[in-house]
């Protein structure tokens, strides 16, 4: 939870975000989008095919992305998915 909590202190400002929120064990992260906002944004199919390439499986909702590890993660499992999550902004939403 708390690197939940130093992920969002760190990326607050970060471009690709509108809304990052952690409540204990839960990051939630509103992804940018061109799109209307919400459930059905198409977001989510790159979403989804980006961190399944890289062996993450995500089931966002729209264009609003949950992580909720387990509670047997590693740390290190825990930074490759926070990694994942900005080069998924900079490859995917920033160079459009």
């Amino acid at each position: 939870a708390q690197q939940h909590q130093t992920f969002v202190s760190s990326n607050q400002h970060h471009p690709g975000f509108i809304r990052l929120q952690a409540t204990g064990t839960i990051l939630a992260l509103e992804l940018k989008t061109n799109e209307q906002r919400g459930y059905s944004n198409n977001l989510r199919f790159k979403v989804i095919e980006y961190f399944k390439q890289n062996g993450i499986l995500v089931r966002p909702l729209g264009n609003v992305l949950y992580i909720m590890p387990p509670y047997c993660i590693t740390e290190s499992e825990l930074n490759n998915i926070y990694t994942h999550i900005i080069s998924f902004l900079e490859s995917h939403l920033l160079n459009r």
